[in-house]
């Protein structure tokens, strides 16, 4: 709830929400907290929020599908909104070194390489996405391809 609430700007609900939150829930409460920060406009704290639940992320073991938003992936979105392309692209990085081969992370990827002007790197990226969801449905196919 915590997290809905801030991505959609509701900074009152996910303060609430993250009230309720454990104390050792660490990467949840950084990037509940980034998101805030995002929709109050506050580009130095968010960024911060992010970096912070991202190292704390590395510390976990990471099995099956993630339960919450990739750490690293959120810090590579943010990265890449402000800017900052070849942060992103380390950031993207890194959560395909705690997650081998998601799809989002490797379009994040493509992105953060196609804004520093790396298309060769971008296009190897988009063909390993490819490659995952050869055999999904077609607009499933179709809905990923246009994340990139």
């Amino acid at each position: 709830i915590a997290f809905v609430a801030a991505l959609l700007g509701d900074t009152v609900r996910a303060k609430q929400a993250m009230d309720s939150l454990s104390e050792r829930s660490v990467i949840a409460r950084g990037q509940v907290a980034g998101l805030m920060a995002k929709a109050r406009r506050d580009t130095a704290n968010w960024i911060a929020s992010l970096e912070a639940a991202a190292k704390a992320d590395e510390r976990v073991v990471h099995l099956g599908p993630p339960n919450v938003y990739p750490a690293h992936e959120l810090l590579g979105d943010a990265l890449l909104a402000v800017g900052r392309a070849k942060e992103a692209a380390a950031a993207y990085e890194k959560g395909l070194e705690l997650m081998p081969n998601r799809s989002l992370s490797l379009l994040g990827l493509a992105r953060a390489q196609r804004a520093r002007g790396d298309v060769a790197g971008a296009e190897r990226m988009e063909a390993r996405v490819r490659q995952n969801w050869k055999a999904a449905d077609s607009g499933v196919s179709a809905r990923v391809a246009s994340r990139g």
